[in-house]
């Protein structure tokens, strides 16, 4: 078991090159990971893998022993499994909410245009905590009542101001790029008040 772990590690770090170092982490794509070393902010690879290797011998030894044991494995791979969810769901004392990464305050609802890719879309999910992000298609809807951003891509050489010209009177754009991708955020004010 062990020489399979080791070999999963070498693929891994031959096809993920230097990305392993790189690639910005994102929590909610490797959460096993985060729950095995307890870090909701990294990829700790070999940890990872030492601690899923732990927690397999220590199952296998207790589904070996005679009578109770297989009873006693189940229960502890409950309890493992319970640990899990309390720690990627449950209230964290060292879980901080991010600082809002679109303009103004955290509230009212906020809308991605269809021409938003999914990266954005997935890096917003987690800071924008107040609200789901919708869709819309700006090109031919207006945002609902108590919708107060909508995001929009911008194709290079495209200035914020122009990225939504039918925008709604009194909304403002606040640019951002995020690695290669360009996109705004028009806000309205009226939501801060």
């Amino acid at each position: 078991m062990a020489c399979a772990v080791q070999a999963t590690c070498a693929w891994v770090r031959l096809y993920a090159g230097d990305r392993l170092r790189t690639y910005t982490f994102i929590g909610f794509d490797f959460p096993e990971t985060s729950f095995l070393t307890g870090d909701r902010g990294a990829l700790h690879l070999t940890a990872a893998s030492l601690a899923a290797l732990g927690l397999l011998c220590g199952f296998l030894v207790l589904g070996r022993v005679p009578r109770a044991g297989a009873a006693v494995a189940a229960c502890g791979l409950a309890a493992t499994n319970l640990a899990a969810l309390v720690f990627l769901f449950g209230a964290h004392p060292g879980r901080v909410r991010p600082a809002p990464p679109l303009p103004g305050a955290p509230r009212g609802g906020v809308v991605a245009d269809a021409s938003v890719g999914w990266e954005v879309r997935t890096m917003l999910i987690h800071p924008v905590w107040w609200t789901r992000i919708g869709r819309i298609d700006v090109r031919r809807e207006r945002p609902a009542p108590g919708v107060c951003t909508v995001l929009v891509q911008t194709p290079a050489g495209t200035s914020p101001d122009a990225s939504w010209p039918g925008h709604p009177a009194g909304r403002l754009p606040h640019a951002t790029t995020s690695s290669t991708i360009r996109w705004v955020a028009w806000h309205d004010p009226s939501c801060d008040q």
